[in-house]
C-alpha cells in the first residue's frame, strides 16, 4: 500500500481532472457548530471554473433542513450545483414506494431520529405509531443525545421479537455531538443486523444514491468525478464503487493514519486532503 503521505494534494491540482465534486458535509465542510477555513473560497472556485458540485449527505432530514446551517455558515445555494441527502432520496423512494418501501412493508411507522422533527413523511400516506408492536416497520433517521445505547438495545430486542423490519436512512456509525465522538443511526442498524434482525441502508455507500445523483445530472461520468469525505468506508468506498477518483479528508472522521491504516473494510482513497481547501 502507498503511504497516504505520498498522494497529499489539493483541491486546485485536481480540479482540471474532473468535472463533477460529490463532497460531504460533516467533517469535510463543518463540523456542526463552524464552517471549516477555506471551505467556501475552494466551493466558489470550483463554481468559477465551471464544475458541478453536489454536496451529497447521509443526513436523514431533507436537503431543506440542511439549508439554514449552511447558510449561516456561509454556504450559499451558488456555491454547489445540487444538495442531496439520504432523507430525499428515502422521501422520494416512499412516494414511489420503490424497494424497499414496497406496499407489502406496510403503512405503520416507529420513526426514530435525532429529534421529533418527522416533516419528511409529511404528506406520505403513512401512519405514525409509538410502538415497536403498532409499527409495521421502523424507520431509522438518526439517534438523540438524550437516549443513551441502552435504549437503543432494548428497543432492537423488541423490534427482534416482532419480525420488524429495520430502514436506516443515516447509514453514517459515528457523529460529533457534544465536543465528542458518539455511535450514530448507522451503528445502531448493525448492531440490529448482526442480532438476526432485517436491515435495509439508503445512503452512502449504498447505490441507490449515486443513482439518484445521476438522474439529477444526466451528464454525469464516474470517470470524471471526484468524491470527496471524511470517511473511508462511507464517502471512498461507496464513490469508489460509484466508479468515481476520491479524496479523503485527514481531519473528519478518521482523525489519524493509524486508523487509516489499521481499518481493512475501508476503501484506499486515490488521494488525500489535509482540508477541503483550494490550495492546501
Amino acid at each position: 500500500m502507498m503511504s497516504p503521505l505520498h498522494r497529499l494534494t489539493c483541491i486546485r491540482d485536481l480540479a482540471s481532472r474532473h468535472d463533477t465534486f460529490m463532497v460531504d458535509q460533516w467533517g469535510v465542510l463543518h463540523d456542526g457548530q463552524s464552517v471549516y477555513p477555506g471551505v467556501v473560497d475552494c466551493l466558489a472556485r470550483l463554481q468559477d471554473a465551471g464544475k458541478q458540485v453536489i454536496l451529497l449527505s447521509n443526513s436523514g432530514k431533507p436537503a431543506a433542513a440542511n439549508l439554514p446551517r449552511l447558510v449561516q455558515f456561509g454556504i450559499l445555494p451558488t456555491h454547489y450545483t445540487h444538495l442531496v441527502t439520504s432523507g430525499d432520496l428515502a422521501r422520494l423512494m416512499l412516494e414511489r414506494r420503490e424497494y424497499p418501501f414496497t406496499v407489502e412493508l406496510g403503512q405503520r411507522y416507529l420513526f426514530l431520529g435525532s429529534d421529533d422533527n418527522q416533516s419528511l413523511m409529511d404528506g406520505l400516506p403513512l401512519e405514525p405509531v409509538d410502538s415497536v408492536a403498532a409499527a409495521d416497520f421502523i424507520l431509522l433517521s438518526g439517534v438523540r443525545d438524550d437516549r443513551d445505547g441502552l435504549f437503543y438495545h432494548t428497543l432492537l430486542n423488541q423490534a427482534l421479537a416482532a419480525g420488524r423490519p429495520l430502514i436506516c436512512i443515516n447509514p453514517d456509525r459515528v457523529r460529533f455531538s457534544a465536543g465528542r465522538f458518539s455511535f450514530s443511526a448507522g451503528a445502531v442498524a448493525e448492531a440490529y443486523r448482526a442480532m438476526g434482525g432485517s436491515v435495509h441502508f439508503i445512503g452512502k455507500p449504498h447505490p441507490a444514491i449515486y443513482a439518484h445523483c445521476r438522474s439529477l445530472l444526466p451528464d454525469l461520468q464516474p470517470a470524471r468525478t471526484l468524491a470527496v469525505g471524511d470517511s473511508l468506508y462511507h464517502d471512498i468506498g461507496g464513490g469508489a464503487r460509484f466508479g468515481a477518483a476520491t479524496a479523503w479528508v485527514m481531519g473528519g472522521i478518521h482523525q489519524t493514519f493509524i486508523r487509516y491504516v489499521g481499518d481493512d473494510v475501508c476503501a484506499e482513497p486515490d488521494w488525500v486532503l489535509k482540508r477541503f481547501s483550494w490550495d492546501e
